[in-house]
């Protein structure tokens, strides 16, 4: 199945929002399918002056118009990805096709026939060279006259084929400016996404900074509350042997006291 026939199809145009829209889309292809199938003939059997005539007049101004209308429609309405690119494939389609038509016309041109003499002079063994009034003119210069047609003709026929080429150049540079300009877009989508992503990371490396300073001084008044409970133990340690040692006296002063008072009594009974 070719990309044309592919294209046609209600399925792959009903990515368009309406009816007509799917018609100019489906009638775009139809058209450039016939122009794929006319030109084949050029250089044919089938060749005629009727046949390039209905191509130059009829089937390439009918795709013409409906590439615009479609283009058109295109840039006024939102569409997806997939639709322009089947759009871009047609035209490409198109343009081939309108190469190879120009092609083959200046490959094969059409040949003119000469104009027959009279039986009569063809079976008689001398020519007869009438003369009559202005009007009429002798087989020389029917001859010169076809000549000359001919050579406008074909003159016409250079003419006419290279304003086609320059019609072929400029759906080209359409198209090349039209992929420009979707890459141009595409490019500065990218480059908003990568700003804001850049604003994101600033914003997360100003939070960790903060949070770093805070970190550093918790771990400061950590420090600092582990050597105030170091120096809270070493002065209880001072305070629980100074006062085993007031116990102690006390002790040896107790009993030096009753000892004294043993001493007395006994004196005083003795």
């Amino acid at each position: 199945m070719s990309f044309l026939d592919s294209i046609s199809k209600p399925a792959t145009a009903g990515s368009l929002q309406d009816g007509a829209s799917n018609q100019l889309f489906s009638s775009f292809a139809h058209n450039i399918n016939q122009l794929q199938k006319k030109g084949e003939l050029i250089g044919s059997k089938r060749d005629s002056q009727e046949l390039r005539y209905s191509i130059e007049t009829e089937i390439i101004p009918q795709c013409e118009t409906l590439r615009d209308e479609i283009e058109g429609l295109l840039k006024n309405t939102a569409s997806n990805g997939k639709l322009v690119s089947d759009f871009a494939g047609l035209k490409d389609e198109l343009l081939l096709s309108k190469r190879h038509y120009l092609e083959n016309k200046s490959r094969h041109p059409l040949k003119t026939k000469p104009a027959r003499a009279n039986s009569s002079s063809q079976n008689s063994g001398y020519v007869s060279m009438p003369v009559a009034e202005n009007t009429e003119t002798t087989p020389l210069l029917q001859d010169q006259d076809l000549s000359q047609q001919q050579q406008q003709q074909q003159q016409q026929r250079r003419t006419r084929s290279q304003t086609q080429l320059q019609g072929v150049a400029e759906d080209e540079l359409n198209f090349h400016s039209l992929i420009q300009q979707e890459r141009s877009e595409e490019i500065g989508r990218i480059h908003s996404a990568v700003q804001e992503v850049n604003a994101i990371f600033h914003q997360l490396g100003s939070l960790v900074r903060e949070q770093g300073d805070e970190i550093d001084t918790i771990d400061n008044n950590i420090s600092g509350l582990s050597g105030n409970l170091q120096r809270a133990n070493e002065q209880l340690g001072k305070a629980e042997r100074s006062q085993r040692q007031r116990n102690r006296c006390g002790l040896v002063a107790l009993v030096m006291m009753v000892v004294v008072v043993l001493i007395v009594i006994l004196a005083v009974i003795g």
